[in-house]
């Protein structure tokens, strides 16, 4: 997959098949575009442009309320590789980019650099200056200029539609077995391996603590996790917290992973959360901290049985 931004570079193609939107999480919705977009793509013997924005369009019209991101640049790019996207075209989105009118858009990134030919959108999709391009208005748009447009039903889940905001109030809420099921996979953080204070190594439990690029971090508290490390899955249990018996005042990101003893300081690993365990609370000391370490990995261990560690990770 290659990546090339709207007016930072001369790339142009002549003919292609459109996917358009912020893709955060890149859930189950995103992947039923981005999949329906692919097929056609390959019928129609075109590669396949995934169109999204950076920053995310809130962090510009409204950055006090602005979301928090599931994923990193990065991070969305690579799930977005594995689909197997040909190119990820990035616009810049800034003040002036917003003023843009609905048919503006359809001109300059549709018609003169992509070359559309069919546009996958998603069912509540809208463009332009004040979200004022609906799909109303894209699909004679398509019938002018010569492309089609497909409007993607929403997925459900037990009942519940599929949706970027959704799955952000339950990472919040530390309901991230929930999540993941909207997800697709796992939801995780990753991050280099840094030195810590040495505490958990001092009590029995060494972990490793992460330096994490991810906006947003799930509830503060204990979960059940697999770490990986060089595309190996390891079980592990992960605290999100202060360290309020210690008197910590910023958040730390630490993993202790089981039947686990080697020095990986410096090396990137992704700790993907299964679920909650209990939420982050003080302690009357280092012996009653040790007591409760002990039941929560035993707690984790059962979860991840149960979850059939050994079986395919989503």
């Amino acid at each position: 997959m290659k990546t090339f931004f709207h007016r930072e570079s001369d790339f142009s193609l002549n003919a292609s098949v459109v996917t358009i939107g912020n893709f955060d999480g890149v859930h189950l919705g995103h992947q039923k575009i981005i999949n329906l977009a692919k097929e056609s793509a390959e019928k129609m013997q075109l590669p396949l442009v995934v169109v999204s924005f950076d920053p995310h369009p809130g962090k510009v019209l409204y950055p006090a309320n602005a979301p928090k991101l599931i994923k990193t640049r990065k991070q969305k790019r690579d799930l977005l590789r594995k689909m197997g996207v040909d190119y990820f075209y990035v616009i810049n989105f800034t003040p002036s980019f917003a003023k843009k009118s609905p048919e503006e858009f359809v001109d300059e990134v549709l018609i003169d650099s992509l070359g559309a030919k069919k546009v996958f959108v998603g069912f509540n999709f809208a463009f332009g200056r004040d979200r004022s391009g609906d799909l109303s208005f894209l699909k004679k748009q398509g019938e002018k200029k010569g492309f089609d447009v497909i409007a993607v039903p929403p997925v459900k889940v037990d009942g519940e539609i599929v949706s970027s905001s959704l799955i952000r109030k339950l990472l919040e809420e530390g309901m991230v077995k929930k999540a993941n099921k909207f997800l697709g996979r796992h939801y995780y953080l990753e991050g280099i391996v840094i030195h810590g204070e040495q505490r958990g190594r001092k009590i029995g439990f060494p972990t490793a603590n992460i330096i994490t690029e991810n906006e947003l971090v799930p509830r503060l508290g204990v979960y059940a996790s697999y770490t990986k490390l060089n595309s190996i899955n390891y079980p592990s249990i992960t605290n999100i917290g202060y360290k309020p018996t210690f008197g910590s005042e910023k958040i730390i990101v630490e993993t202790y992973i089981f039947d686990f003893d080697r020095e990986i300081y410096g090396e990137l690993i992704e700790v993907k959360f299964v679920d909650f365990i209990r939420p982050e609370k003080k302690f009357s000391g280092v012996d009653e901290l040790v007591k409760e370490i002990k039941a929560n990995c035993e707690q984790c261990k059962n979860i991840l049985k149960r979850n059939g560690f050994l079986e395919k990770l989503i």
